[in-house]
């Protein structure tokens, strides 16, 4: 059995067979599970998927996080800052080709190299990175040693096929274009990195239940790591049951990857949140209307919400779920 839990706009759910609490949500949920052992997944570093469920009734087996060095840092930091769990050896890093509990769990992302799939970094020279660095007035050793220390400080183990250096150059060129970009706003040239790497790098997973039904989940995963994956395996993405990625974004979803998924139902959570300037809240109309339209039934954590211009208030276009959604063997709570 695989628990839903309504948490607000995050995400998190619990698959009852490997003992695995998959995100923390926003919020504390109701009908926590009655275990004492658990092993926890944090999905990416946002606070959506970090900052609600508190860990202290649990002693966490093993903490499962990307195999990314600026997010395993981030993740451990926000957890130790919560007073939720204590770093230790219990650290696990995964991305791309892993097979986790006997093979029943499969992880589809980060890809081992993201930076291979930083596109930015095609458009900046090494000359304007060295400017970049001049106005900043840091060097990339200190860089290299912050990084260094960080991984020390932490408790990281070594990840596989990890490139400090190249991770660095590759980091350096993107943040250098974001500076430009933003006409020399440092902040948001390092934050706009942080949080576009945090989605992309998301967890997605593929879990295989004994019954033989196959559950996707997908973190806040956009389009170009769903290309990426059946890019290199058509039928990876292959599931019953999908996880809807990123509460619904337009950004994450279209026809062709619903194609590559083929899921037979899907669960999306979500509170109806707008993000930056956009018009529409999460789950967007477009995806609503892509599993209508692909006839894939929808269930909801919470009521959907939707503006009705004519009467200048909001209705709900879909209401939530609760209880378990018959033969899948999951339940929203």
């Amino acid at each position: 059995m695989i628990t839903v839990y309504e948490c607000g706009q995050g995400d998190s759910a619990f698959i009852q067979d490997l003992s695995l609490l998959v995100d923390l949500g926003e919020k504390q949920p109701n009908n926590l599970p009655n275990v004492s052992n658990i092993d926890l997944m944090i999905s990416h570093s946002h606070d959506d998927h970090i900052f609600g469920i508190k860990l202290f009734n649990y002693n966490v087996n093993q903490l499962i996080v990307p195999a990314y060095l600026p997010e395993c840092n981030t993740i451990i930091s926000k957890l130790k800052n919560k007073n939720t769990y204590k770093c230790s050896n219990k650290l696990r890093l995964v991305c791309d080709g892993m097979l986790l509990y006997n093979g029943k769990v499969r992880i589809l992302n980060p890809p081992v190299e993201p930076w291979n799939n930083w596109k930015k970094v095609e458009k900046v020279t090494d000359d304007q990175v060295n400017s970049f660095l001049i106005e900043i007035g840091l060097s990339r050793e200190e860089i290299q040693n912050t990084l260094a220390s960080l991984e020390y400080e932490s408790e990281i183990p070594p990840i596989a096929n990890y490139n400090r250096d190249l991770f660095v150059i590759s980091m350096l060129k993107v943040i250098a274009y974001n500076y430009y970009s933003y006409q020399g706003n440092l902040s948001r040239a390092i934050n706009s990195f942080v949080n576009d790497e945090a989605n992309d790098l998301s967890i997605i997973f593929s879990y295989k239940a004994d019954n033989n039904i196959i559950y996707l989940f997908t973190g806040d995963a956009n389009k170009k790591q769903f290309e990426r994956i059946n890019l290199e395996d058509a039928n990876a993405l292959k599931c019953d049951v999908l996880k809807v990625p990123h509460h619904g974004s337009k950004n994450s979803l279209d026809q062709e990857i619903i194609g590559y998924m083929s899921p037979k139902i899907a669960i999306v959570s979500h509170n109806n949140r707008k993000f930056g300037n956009a018009k529409d809240s999460h789950p967007n109309q477009e995806i609503l209307d892509l599993f209508e339209n692909n006839k894939i039934p929808l269930f909801s954590t919470n009521d959907v919400l939707k503006e009705d211009k004519q009467n200048n208030t909001q209705k709900i276009v879909m209401a939530k779920y609760r209880g378990t959604i018959k033969g899948y063997d999951i339940a929203i709570v």
